[in-house]
């Protein structure tokens, strides 16, 4: 007598392993690719690992670190800037008078 299951394939999620398509013969507790029972394979054959974090999933609402670097360094240049060319007109409004 041939006790055979049919297992559905099963796609893997970010979480969640999936398997293969494949039949377990529970008279032999072996597993197989195929219907007939005769290509024989391993239960780790039959196991698709979860897929994980993947980029597409990843929140974009926050900046990576070191993305706003640049930006905080012009503005500290341009502040600098303007501080600069304000102390050079207030000194020249001094002397002259005006």
């Amino acid at each position: 007598m041939n006790d055979s299951v049919e297992v559905k394939a099963q796609e893997p999620t970010c979480t969640e392993d999936g398997n293969i398509a494949y039949w377990y013969c529970a008279d032999y507790g072996k597993y197989f690719s195929d219907a007939t029972l005769t290509k024989k394979i391993s239960r780790d054959d039959t196991m698709i690992p979860a897929l994980g974090q993947s980029e597409e999933n990843e929140s974009t609402d926050n900046p990576k670190i070191g993305d706003s670097g640049m930006t905080l360094w012009i503005s500290l240049a341009a502040i600098s800037a303007l501080g600069l060319v304000g102390t050079v007109i207030l000194n020249k409004k001094r002397r002259t008078g005006k």
